[in-house]
């Protein structure tokens, strides 16, 4: 009878054992799949030493991402209103690896202000573009400064003028000034003089040769040149994409005036709204080619080979048609002269 109440026990206390290690199980499994979809979840912060600064001083912002390892951030545009805060540059994005499997840019951006006060940086948006192009917003919060004055209290009393100062030569300058004098001015007119002269050796520099073709002449010559590299075959996806960027950002430049070159897409885009040249629909196809190939120069993504030798087929179609339709604007009615 001793025997079966010690074997019921046992089996009890197993029982309980094995409920126990199943718990425990269930909490650590939990807990690693909490934290994993944590860690893996996109953050976006400002850092910086401290965030009180002398009015003129070079404010260094450190804007970290911190993202799933193979995302890569696209470069933002920090060209909206800074108030008193003067935006003096940004630097390009850097990588690095983090403990837990997940990757760090850095952006740089370095801000003055020239008056003492209380600011805030604005809100604005980071563009995360993953391995399959889709493309991921973050929104970054507004970062506050604290700028003060270099001035200290007692600079603002007034001090007493201090005397004039005496010569210490006398009234009388000694020849040794007066000599020293003479030797320096001959030395600057010496130093003009050989100035001068080297300029006039100087040959003149080669007028530089101006095409004279249209801009759609151009720009579809370009293209050709591009399609005859053949950098899709090679795997130059990068160098294709980039090239036909600029041959398009190049036309729009001579054909429309627009500053395409030096303006992110973003940017042309709001260029492109306030132009009349354009219709909406032109609009719209020109402005999704170059956000294709940012996505490609920036992010680095591998392209669809088929995707990517489309690319300067979109470009010739789009520069066709855009010049068909300036053509036909600024070509009168024949009913309207007759």
């Amino acid at each position: 009878m001793r025997e079966q109440v010690i074997s019921g026990e046992w089996l009890v206390t197993r029982k309980r054992r094995q409920w126990f290690l199943l718990l425990l199980f269930l909490l650590l499994t939990s807990h690693y799949s909490l934290t994993t979809s944590y860690a893996q979840s996109p953050t976006v912060r400002f850092e910086t030493p401290t965030q009180t600064f002398n009015v003129g001083d070079a404010v260094r912002l450190d804007l970290v991402i911190d993202h799933a390892a193979g995302q890569r951030v696209l470069p933002p545009s920090l060209e909206m209103d800074w108030g008193s805060v003067e935006l003096q540059g940004v630097t390009q994005p850097e990588i690095t690896r983090l403990d837990n499997g997940m990757e760090r840019t850095s952006i740089v951006v370095q801000v003055t202000a020239w008056q003492p006060g209380n600011y805030i940086t604005p809100a604005f948006e980071v563009r995360l573009a993953s391995a399959d192009g889709t493309i991921s917003t973050l929104p970054v919060q507004p970062f506050p400064l604290r700028v003060e004055s270099v001035l200290n209290p007692d600079d603002l009393n007034a001090r007493d003028i201090k005397p004039q100062a005496s010569f210490p030569f006398g009234s009388e300058i000694s020849p040794l000034i007066w000599a020293t004098g003479i030797v320096a001015v001959l030395a600057i007119a010496a130093a003009i003089i050989v100035v001068l002269r080297s300029r006039r050796s100087v040959p003149p520099q080669p007028m530089q040769k101006v095409d004279a073709r249209p801009p759609y002449v151009i720009a579809l010559a370009e293209l050709d040149e591009i399609e005859q590299a053949d950098f899709v075959s090679a795997g130059q996806f990068q160098q294709h994409y980039t090239r036909v960027s600029e041959t398009t950002r190049r036309y729009l430049e001579r054909e429309f005036n627009l500053t395409a070159m030096e303006e992110t897409t973003y940017e042309l885009q709001r260029s492109l709204q306030n132009n009349s040249q354009l219709d909406a629909g032109l609009q719209k196809q020109v402005i999704g080619l170059l956000q294709e190939a940012d996505v490609v120069k920036f992010a680095k993504i591998r392209p669809n080979v088929t995707d990517a030798q489309q690319l300067a087929a979109k470009a010739r179609q789009f520069i066709n048609a855009s010049h068909a339709q300036k053509v036909a604007q600024t070509t009168p009615d024949l009913e309207e002269v007759a």
